[in-house]
């Protein structure tokens, strides 16, 4: 029987560190002549971030051979055309979300960010790839935005206990789109119209939270930002 002095359980196994601390695990001896023939009851959580990892850089790998081929492919068949930057920019969308998906340490509404941002991304590289005609800025950048309302609002309802939670989150996208329409309005590479549409819809989405929600919103706003 191995026991861990930090955490005070007891560890059965052949483990030679703690599984909640990583500590070294001191060994005592069986009472009563009693033998030490029990079976590890814990899972090996350091197993599967190996296998996790193992997914990932093998992905990885296969994605700079495709990438690889297919810049060999471009620039030797039509050099002009540069196909092979959307494919890039394809394999670092599917690298991103599929470390996304094996991360088990960040909250959904991270990820929800992070897919967001990766999908925008993805549509700069394409247009850029294609001469930055300026469409993921005009269109494809308002359209991720609304998509983004959308399944804020979808994680509210399926996640109706903790509403709250996604307050912050909605006033972090009224300021975006509030910045997205300055730029819309005072720039040329912006779509005013979409741009009225976006943060008329996220300002719409907070003050209908804020109203439902009454004294708890008001009470988690005051606490997230300290007023």
């Amino acid at each position: 029987m191995k026991c861990c002095k930090r955490c005070g359980i007891e560890v059965l196994g052949n483990r030679e560190v703690c599984p909640l601390c990583n500590s070294v695990l001191h060994r005592e001896e069986p009472k009563n002549g009693e033998r030490d023939t029990e079976e590890d009851s814990f899972p090996d959580i350091a197993a599967k971030h190996r296998v996790r990892r193992q997914i990932f850089w093998i992905a990885t790998y296969i994605c700079v051979i495709l990438e690889a081929l297919f810049l060999f492919l471009n620039r030797l068949f039509s050099p002009g055309v540069r196909w092979s930057l959307i494919t890039g920019v394809a394999a670092a969308y599917i690298l991103s979300s599929l470390w996304q998906m094996l991360s088990r340490r960040k909250g959904h509404i991270v990820k929800i960010y992070f897919q967001a941002a990766a999908v925008f991304v993805l549509l700069a590289g394409i247009d850029y790839s294609l001469g930055f005609q300026g469409w993921s800025i005009r269109y494809g950048l308002p359209c991720v935005l609304l998509a983004l309302a959308v399944i804020i609002l979808v994680c509210m309802i399926v996640n109706f206990a903790n509403w709250q939670n996604y307050l912050t989150m909605q006033i972090f996208m009224v300021l975006f789109s509030l910045g997205y329409l300055i730029y819309s309005v005072v720039g040329r590479g912006g779509n005013r119209i979409l741009s009225w549409i976006v943060f008329g819809t996220y300002l719409t989405l907070w003050v209908m939270t804020m109203i439902l929600g009454g004294r708890k919103a008001e009470n988690e706003v005051r606490r997230k930002f300290h007023l």
